[in-house]
């Protein structure tokens, strides 16, 4: 029997195409450039040509595609100026950036992404006269990624990256759209702006911004008419704290586009998001991802509906993924996941999916409502009511339950979240159902969870079920270079003291653990996590704190003893004013004898600045408590007084911010105590004036 033999060549170019579509372009181009004449016109194509990507994503940052000088040196000398007329845009690693760009003239370039980016160089690519003109004259749409190689120095990165952007629009002066994104998701330092820092960071013809920063601060600050052309701003927030004092509230006419998203919840909705929300009254494309403390009523339909939609009525697409949460206070009637439903009935954008639920140790419920297809980065909370779905977005999933996760529950969620990169898991319950897997001598009733992109795992606050979950090969598969989070004391009974081969392969894949509970070095935990580099928490550092931050605590405990002199003094002031008070009420007698018309007028008068100084003083009274006690808890992060928070959140203190803090509340105290006192004395003038008048 004869078998034909068929080659490329023996294929109608319509197949070829629809073959190499599958590819990546570099890798068509490197393989089929100058084979023949008529594969020369088809990898020619827009297709092919008008976008090349040489780096690509991987677990810890963008790496080059260029993988061999030879593959570099083939594309620089002979693929690029052969198709430099046809391209668009370029996406390069720092490494290859001068040299690619200077191969070839390329008269259609109009985008580009720099990658890797860290503060050397930039300064060389940015200063570089060749490419200046580039820059300057065709590039409209850049995207960079910022190269962090040092997570241990937050602060030089955070110079490094404003080093680095403050140049952007002073080197690219005709951007419309800029991509702010950072290398390696483990590394993440996101921007915090300020005039002195960012004095050339700003555009008049920028259409489109999207970028990481720190606060809502910050998100202020870049809508304060800097970018005022801007028609499209996505922003993710590291934390949500809201400043006491919101500028930049004008109008945002231009915005047509906007998506606010952060992991971590806020407690300032009301006073920060939905005001910003109201400032954008011709949006028409609106994206939240938010998780909200709310005092009585959760966020459903009927909110959304009236605080948002209603407010814009040219908004004709909405997504979000909103869980609000409540403590819960006896005699409470909590909405049922039906109640919340029925508010979505008529709800006019998407399929929202909703649900309840309820903890009863630690007296909390929480609402999840949000828009399916799932578009968000973030996903916090998840309990056994989860209700399933796949969401290829989500990059960022915290679980959290008081009954415990089994084995199938670990396997629906990677299923519906297949390229989840950081996983942190609350839990003290034990699994139910661990012994009959035991049982089960061949495990053969366990299906392996496979996560193929999890880079950070936090099971630092769960039972050692879960801790077994992750570490066994029969339950688990990790990828290398995972970072760690786990109890010390936990790890150890987990691993049979560091001896357990059920354990040994995933504990290898560790590129970085963090040990919580364990002060001192342990040789067999060095050598259980052989590639791991292994920071001891807690203890250690917790001496350290105190240590280090024993003259920010001074300073502190000074500005408290101030606070304290300020308060006598006001005090004393009170008392001053309650005197006066008692020759207010003796002169209202006096004046209430007098009958003669004349004194009428004063009458009235005097009453009216009687009943200023009560007001005034009842004021005071509640400033003074609330000061007090904002003073006495102004060190501790917001969660720390919440029911059920972590004494651990200690360790996010920045004694910097608490001294300046102090200092800035002291000033503010002082001032508002002098405009009371003078207010008064303003008064007390008033009375020795009629004082005089009834003694003529």
């Amino acid at each position: 029997m004869e078998y034909s033999c068929i080659g490329l060549n023996n294929l109608p170019d319509e197949i070829l195409m629809i073959i190499f579509q599958k590819l990546n372009n570099i890798d068509v181009l490197y393989s089929f450039h100058d084979v023949n004449q008529r594969l020369n016109k088809i990898i020619y194509d827009r297709t092919f040509t008008s976008h090349l990507t040489f780096v690509k994503w991987s677990l810890d940052n963008c790496i080059d595609l260029f993988s061999s000088d030879i593959m570099f040196y083939r594309f620089c000398l002979q693929i690029l100026p052969s198709i430099h007329d046809k391209i668009q845009r370029l996406d390069l690693d720092s490494s290859s950036i001068k040299h690619v760009l200077r191969v070839a003239n390329y008269p259609n370039l109009d985008s580009l992404g720099l990658y890797n980016i860290d503060e050397e160089s930039a300064q060389c690519i940015f200063n570089d006269e060749t490419l200046s003109s580039i820059f300057k004259n065709r590039i409209t749409t850049l995207v960079i990624t910022i190269y962090n190689n040092n997570d241990d120095n937050y602060e030089g990165n955070i110079l490094s990256v404003i080093n680095t952007c403050d140049k952007i629009f002073t080197v690219f002066t005709h951007l419309t759209s800029f991509v702010l994104y950072e290398s390696s998701y483990k590394n993440r330092v996101r921007l915090s702006f300020d005039d002195l820092l960012y004095p050339n960071f700003r555009s008049s013809i920028l259409l489109k911004l999207i970028i990481n920063v720190h606060s809502f601060d910050d998100c202020f600050y870049l809508l304060d008419g800097r970018f005022d052309q801007l028609h499209t701003f996505h922003v993710d927030l590291a934390n949500t704290w809201c400043p006491d004092e919101i500028k930049n509230q004008g109008d945002l006419p231009n915005l047509k586009c906007f998506s606010l998203s952060c992991k971590l919840a806020t407690y300032a909705y009301n006073e920060a998001i939905l005001p910003l929300l109201y400032r954008m009254s011709n949006l028409e494309e609106l994206g939240l991802c938010l998780t909200v403390y709310v005092n009585k009523t959760f966020i459903d339909g009927n909110h959304l509906k009236t605080k948002i939609i209603k407010q814009m009525p040219r908004l004709n697409q909405f997504t979000f993924f909103i869980r609000s949460f409540m403590d819960i206070c006896n005699e409470m009637s909590l909405p049922s996941t039906e109640d919340i439903q029925q508010t979505l009935i008529d709800f006019p954008f998407n399929k929202i999916i909703s649900y309840v639920d309820n903890f009863a140790d630690r007296k909390k419920s929480q609402c999840y409502i949000y828009s399916y297809p799932f578009l968000m980065r973030y996903y916090t909370r998840i309990t056994n009511n989860f209700p399933g779905g796949l969401f290829k977005h989500v990059r960022v999933v915290s679980l959290f339950d008081e009954q415990p996760f089994e084995h199938e529950f670990f396997l629906r969620i990677q299923k519906s979240f297949p390229f989840i990169e950081e996983l942190s898991l609350v839990n003290h319950k034990p699994q139910n159902r661990k012994q009959s897997y035991v049982s089960n001598s061949d495990n053969q009733t366990l299906s392996l969870i496979e996560y193929f992109f999890l880079n950070k795992l936090y099971i630092s606050k769960v039972h050692d079920d879960y801790i077994e979950q992750f570490l066994f090969d029969t339950k688990t598969y990790l990828q290398n270079n995972v970072i760690l989070s786990v109890d010390y004391e936990s790890l150890q009974r987990v691993t049979h003291n560091f001896t357990r081969d059920a354990t040994r392969t995933n504990c290898a894949k560790i590129s970085k653990l963090h040990t919580w509970g364990q002060g001192k070095c342990s040789n067999s935990l060095e050598e259980y996590f052989p590639y791991a580099k292994i920071c001891y928490r807690l203890y250690c550092s917790v001496q350290r704190f105190y240590e280090s931050a024993a003259p920010q605590v001074d300073t502190c405990l000074g500005a408290q003893q101030m606070v304290d002199i300020l308060t006598n003094k006001n005090l004393s002031r009170e008392d001053q004013v309650r005197e006066l008070q008692e020759t207010v009420d003796n002169l209202g007698k006096f004046v209430s004898s007098v009958q003669s018309s004349e004194f009428k007028g004063k009458i009235v008068e005097t009453k009216t600045y009687d009943e200023i100084i009560e007001n005034e003083l009842k004021k005071l009274d509640v400033e003074n408590l609330t000061r007090h006690v904002h003073f006495l808890t102004l060190f501790l992060p917001e969660q720390f007084l919440k029911r059920g928070a972590d004494q651990r959140l200690i360790d996010q203190l920045n004694f910097d911010d608490v001294v300046k803090s102090h200092r800035a509340e002291q000033w503010s105290f002082s001032c508002k105590l002098s405009q009371s006192l003078s207010i008064f004395q303003m008064i007390l003038r008033k009375f020795v004036k009629y004082d005089s008048f009834f003694c003529l």
